[in-house]
């Protein structure tokens, strides 16, 4: 998910996060965002945006064709339930133990450990 993506989700995070469950989700959750850039709220909101769908039960994970390599990759999706079935949406990717170890966490004064 890149910077765009998430400046996309702009307006679902808005409309998920409602002044009222806002409130009685934050009372719910402890929230464990890692970063070195605290001005930025995005990080934050996403963080709310997941936690909201989980407690709404609108994640699941997928196991999807990823078509440039052909290969099934492992994604976090959307879920909606409409009159004509589940639609779903990606949202992140699951990443491989190999690629695990190569993220670095921020120290939240700028550097990575």
């Amino acid at each position: 998910m890149n910077n765009d993506d998430i400046n996309n989700l702009e307006d679902d995070i808005q409309l998920a996060l409602s002044a009222e469950s806002t409130e009685e989700v934050l009372k719910e959750m402890e929230e464990w965002v890692f970063t070195n850039d605290k001005s930025n709220p995005m990080i934050r909101q996403l963080f709310h945006l997941f936690y909201n769908s989980v407690f709404k039960n609108k994640l699941g994970l997928m196991h999807a064709l990823h078509e440039p390599t052909k290969e099934v990759h492992t994604i976090l999706v959307g879920v909606e339930i409409t009159p004509e079935g589940v639609v779903t949406w990606p949202i992140a990717k699951i990443l491989t133990e190999d690629q695990q170890g190569q993220y670095k966490a921020p120290d939240g004064e700028g550097n990575y450990a």
